[in-house]
């Protein structure tokens, strides 16, 4: 791969991995703010009266599985993302080796075609 071109995807990796990043730093904003609020309703004191404490405790455990289950699906997709961000990193790292090899590659050239003539 010729420098330039290296230096082109690299600069596009680049913008993908910032992308990523700030979508996972978004992604656990959410997860923080949902196990927030899952701590707030478990903790909520249920209502005195007890025809009402069994609408309420039926009420509540529907929004916790609601939201415990959002929760994994978010847990999920932050490690799908976490795991694309190593893959994207792994690439740029090549990119950079073999940029590196290609470059002392040609400044050895150069030096042997200085050195004959």
């Amino acid at each position: 791969m010729k420098p330039i071109d290296a230096a082109r995807v690299r600069a596009c990796l680049a913008a993908i991995i910032s992308s990523r990043e700030i979508g996972a730093a978004r992604l656990g904003q959410k997860i923080s703010g949902l196990q927030r609020d899952i701590d707030d309703l478990e903790r909520e004191a249920p209502p005195s009266d007890v025809m009402m404490r069994a609408e309420a405790d039926r009420s509540r455990a529907a929004r916790l599985r609601h939201m415990k289950t959002t929760l994994r699906a978010l847990e999920e997709e932050r490690h799908h993302l976490s795991l694309e961000l190593v893959g994207l990193r792994r690439k740029d790292q090549l990119i950079a080796d073999a940029d590196r090899k290609t470059r002392k590659r040609m400044d050895q050239q150069r030096a042997r075609k200085l050195i004959d003539e």
